[in-house]
């Protein structure tokens, strides 16, 4: 019995022109569910010839919940970019400005790197993190996992300084 998202004028008129076969809105605020909410469209055909368009909205607050549950510490972040940088879900802990930098600098490494895994250096805007990011297949957009390289180092120099010790007991016996 809920209402059906509004149609997303941009990613209407792109399907319709054949620009591309898929789509994913803008990110909004539903006041009646409470939630923010993208949605991503594909294009409908009838014997090769645009018929409409099927769309399903999805939660970003409902992904950030189930993806911040399986991150290694609470420090690190993951996001979901759209291949234009517009940040579709995003941590709730950073400010919102902090990320649409982040997303249009990301989106500028993505396209100099290729949209393969990889990894990335951060730099002093990306609050000190070491980035991974993929592509979601058939759609322009990417996951971003931004883990903190403060808690990364002091977990390696904690295992460095464990196995030095035992190093060093072991050369003394």
């Amino acid at each position: 019995n809920e209402p059906l998202p509004s149609g997303d004028e941009a990613c209407f008129l792109a399907l319709q022109r054949g620009v591309t076969k898929t789509c994913v809105s803008d990110p909004y605020f539903d006041p009646v569910s409470g939630e923010h909410l993208f949605s991503l469209t594909r294009s409908l055909e009838k014997d090769g010839i645009f018929y409409g368009m099927a769309q399903v909205a999805i939660s970003a607050d409902y992904i950030m919940a189930l993806w911040a549950t399986a991150l290694p510490r609470p420090t690190d972040t993951i996001s979901l970019v759209r291949s234009d940088g517009v940040i579709l879900a995003q941590p709730t802990s950073h400010p919102e400005t902090a990320y649409v930098l982040i997303g249009e600098s990301l989106i500028k490494e993505i396209e100099e790197r290729g949209s393969n895994l990889s990894q990335t250096r951060s730099t002093a805007e990306r609050d000190n993190r070491n980035l991974v990011f993929g592509k979601i297949t058939g759609y322009p957009a990417y996951i971003v996992l931004g883990l903190d390289l403060k808690a990364i180092l002091a977990e390696w120099y904690r295992h460095l300084a464990i196995y030095g010790l035992i190093a060093v007991v072991a050369a003394l016996g």
